[in-house]
């Protein structure tokens, strides 16, 4: 009888375990012209939240379908269902019992969308399964305009939210944003204000976001700062950020770009005129150095003199992260063990960015 009572009972708690396990897409959002692996494509983005799924191995599938419920055949069976459904997967496995990804991504490349020749409107849908069972939750259809020419089989894709027909080799292809530390687009506005901006993905230990590092001169001579967002929503014609980093003097702040990237705005602050490299170093000479030990747009040593002040700067190694330019603090993930909690948190040291809090990851700051 002992023995029935205690099996019952596990039964009992499995059940209950079932009964608590949920999960939910809150969104799903494409972004066209990524590459990765040297591979053009369309990135789905999806918020994901799981309850009662920890440690247990996940999958996100992305459908597409034309029309809306049929799928659209595979041909050369690299990425399909066994039924021969393009499909295109990405792994997880929640750390926690409740997990949430800001920015989960399924990547589909270009060549192996399998479109039909001509202009048609397709559905993408991504499913959530747990591996090796059924679906637990599925996306709302997104869908986008997919284009193939009649004289060849190149697949292009072009954002029906994008109505805007701005290029420049000066910005970033219309619809994208680049994961690179290392690249910076300027701008100008009618004032003579400046600004330049870069993008990256944090990839964190549970999940990952979209940030922006912005430097902006509104003083002129006096020169200005260097201030950290995070992506937050895109509403069809701009990107969404709040500034997360207290490291500067506007907290809280709102950053904002344009889709086709024709602009960036902090706040009511709009900067609408794509300048050249050597066009920004002119009209701010401060950032050929080091804005307040974090801001260097030079690959090399280089030194100046402040026409301000008459102090000559020389750039050198952060004296806090040694030159590589990641957090001492958590080693560069931007997240470390907290015995307080059982778990890991964002570094209260970087704020999650993984970057030295001295030179926001430049490796390098100012001598006098």
């Amino acid at each position: 009888m002992k023995r029935l009572i205690i099996t019952l009972i596990v039964v009992l708690s499995a059940i209950s375990a079932m009964a608590q396990q949920s999960a939910k897409i809150h969104k799903i959002w494409l972004e066209h012209g990524v590459t990765q692996n040297s591979q053009q494509g369309v990135q789905v983005h999806l918020n994901v939240q799981t309850i009662g799924f920890r440690g247990v191995d996940m999958v996100a599938i992305a459908y597409l379908d034309h029309p809306k419920g049929v799928g659209v055949r595979d041909t050369n069976g690299k990425y399909c269902t066994s039924d021969g459904a393009v499909a295109f997967t990405t792994n997880f496995t929640p750390r926690y019992d409740d997990s949430t990804w800001e920015d989960m991504r399924v990547f589909i490349p270009y060549g192996e969308m399998h479109l039909l020749e001509g202009s048609h409107t397709y559905y993408c849908r991504v499913f959530i399964f747990k591996v090796g069972s059924g679906a637990v939750t599925h996306s709302d259809f997104v869908e986008f305009q997919g284009t193939v020419s009649t004289k060849g089989n190149n697949n292009s894709n072009n954002n029906n939210n994008n109505n805007n027909n701005h290029s420049s080799n000066l910005t970033p292809a219309a619809g994208t944003m680049p994961d690179n530390l290392n690249r910076d687009t300027y701008y100008m506005n009618s004032q003579g204000h400046i600004a330049s901006i870069r993008t990256s993905f944090f990839r964190g230990n549970n999940d990952g976001f979209w940030r922006a590092s912005v430097y902006y001169n509104t003083y002129g001579a006096m020169g200005g700062g260097l201030h950290d967002y995070k992506k937050l929503d895109h509403d069809g014609k701009r990107w969404i950020f709040k500034e997360y980093s207290n490291f500067g003097y506007k907290v809280n702040s709102t950053l904002y770009i344009a889709n086709d990237w024709s602009y960036i705005q902090i706040d009511n602050l709009r900067f609408d005129i794509p300048i050249t490299r050597e066009k920004f170093k002119e009209l701010d000479p401060k950032v050929q150095g080091n804005i307040g030990g974090g801001y260097n747009n030079n690959s090399g040593g280089s030194s100046y003199n402040n026409n301000d002040s008459g102090r000559s700067y020389i750039d050198g190694p952060c004296k806090y992260c040694g030159g590589g330019g990641g957090c001492r603090s958590c080693n560069g993930r931007g997240y470390k063990y907290n015995p307080y909690s059982g778990h890991d948190d964002t570094c209260p040291s970087c704020n999650g960015s993984g970057r030295c809090f001295n030179c926001r990851g430049t490796g390098k700051q100012a001598t006098y």
